[in-house]
């Protein structure tokens, strides 16, 4: 599932084995929220922070509570993963525009 802005496709819903208690896992569709630090028409901060800095930035702000430090790291493994998927996704759409006459 997608939207389209213009000519670009942006995924509103990645597929995401989403981490569950001990090893288990879902394989399900996950809302792909970090879209929102990586389109410039949608990030509320207007400096030149990385994607991954502001969301470091506001991870670091509260005090993690003991025992959801793996809720953390896995919100992390989630944000690259979709910013890896975007990344793909500029490099395919360059490579298709090199291609074309």
């Amino acid at each position: 599932m997608y939207e389209v802005s213009g000519s670009k496709r942006r995924w509103a819903m990645l597929r995401y084995q989403v981490p569950l208690h001990g090893e288990e896992r879902l394989d399900t569709f996950a809302i792909n929220w970090p879209k929102i630090l990586m389109v410039p028409s949608l990030t509320p901060w207007r400096d030149r922070l990385s994607p991954r800095a502001q969301l470091l930035r506001c991870l670091a702000r509260p005090k993690v509570p003991l025992g959801t430090e793996q809720k953390y790291v896995n919100t992390l493994a989630f944000f690259d993963h979709s910013l890896a998927l975007e990344t793909d996704e500029k490099k395919r759409v360059a490579k298709a525009k090199k291609k074309s006459p």
